[in-house]
């Protein structure tokens, strides 16, 4: 008796828990179910015919403090190739604001450019001016800079953070100045955290003003810049495809042109806008283009 009644009793106790894990079971597959109906994908194809790429207008301004020495070479290492990649696909002009001398931290234009073209402002930049000299050349110096139909581009390399002038006041001073010319900051600074760690100070005033530009921020303290240099160029030369589903779109997984596969390094998303490196693109013939990406 007390056998059977024992049998009983685990038989009863394996049917409760099968029936325990069959529950849980169906509530996360129920979880899942959901997060996957908030969340949708899309294959869009287009056809892209690009033209010849706007007139690209660089203001590059580097720290010339002692410190800066390191980063016054990496500078140097790298900026006459990304001059001839985007002299390649562009009309471009470059002013370049930094102390030409010998001092350790001087930096000057690589010879032989066309003069019409780049230029540099012979003038010392210390560590907390930066905004406050590009403020003082856009008044002076370089007020007829910019033209009208290209792009505005302003890169800041410094290992300290923005004093007196700050982020927002920057921009509204730069708004009243040329109300006309959009502008987007790309900062060379230290970031904080252990991989970035080798400034003065953590660069968070130009942190602010790339994003508020939808610029890019650069790691001061990464021992090659070639990489950098690379990321700038494919920014710059960049074509804009909206995406039908605008800014609910979330992620791109993939992106095709012509049939070929494009790296992910080669695109970007931005506000519901496919930033597509023209490097991949042929330009003045059609290129078909197969964007497959998710959406709320």
């Amino acid at each position: 008796m007390r056998t059977t009644t024992k049998r009983a009793f685990l038989l009863l106790a394996a049917l409760i828990s099968t029936s325990c894990s069959q529950v849980s079971f169906e509530t996360k597959e129920s979880k899942d179910d959901l997060s996957e109906l908030a969340l949708h994908s899309e294959t869009e194809k287009i056809v892209v015919t690009p033209k010849v790429q706007p007139p690209v207008d660089i203001l590059w301004v580097v720290d010339n403090s002692i410190s800066m020495r390191e980063e016054a070479l990496q500078v140097k290492n790298n900026l006459h190739r990304f001059i001839q990649q985007v002299a390649q696909k562009s009309d471009l002009r470059l002013t370049l604001i930094s102390q030409k001398s010998d001092a350790p931290a001087a930096l000057s234009l690589p010879a032989g450019l066309d003069g019409s073209r780049f230029q540099q402002v012979n003038r010392v930049i210390r560590s907390r001016q930066n905004l406050t000299v590009i403020l003082d050349e856009l008044k002076n110096s370089q007020k007829n800079f910019y033209r009208l139909q290209a792009k505005k581009i302003l890169v800041l390399v410094t290992d300290d953070d923005a004093a007196g002038i700050l982020a927002s006041g920057f921009m509204a001073q730069y708004r009243s100045l040329l109300p006309n010319y959009d502008l987007t900051v790309h900062s060379f600074i230290a970031l904080g955290g252990p991989e970035s760690s080798c400034g003065d100070r953590i660069g968070l005033e130009y942190q602010k003003l790339s994003r508020m530009t939808s610029g890019t921020t650069f790691n001061l303290c990464q021992k090659d810049w070639s990489s950098h240099f690379d990321t700038l160029y494919r920014r710059l030369v960049s074509q804009d495809i909206p995406l039908s589903k605008g800014a609910k779109v979330s992620s791109v997984a993939s992106v095709l042109v012509n049939g070929n596969k494009v790296n992910s390094l080669l695109y970007r998303l931005e506000n519901g806008v496919l930033k597509l490196s023209r490097s991949v693109l042929t330009i003045g013939s059609s290129n078909e283009i197969e964007i497959k990406y998710s959406y709320n």
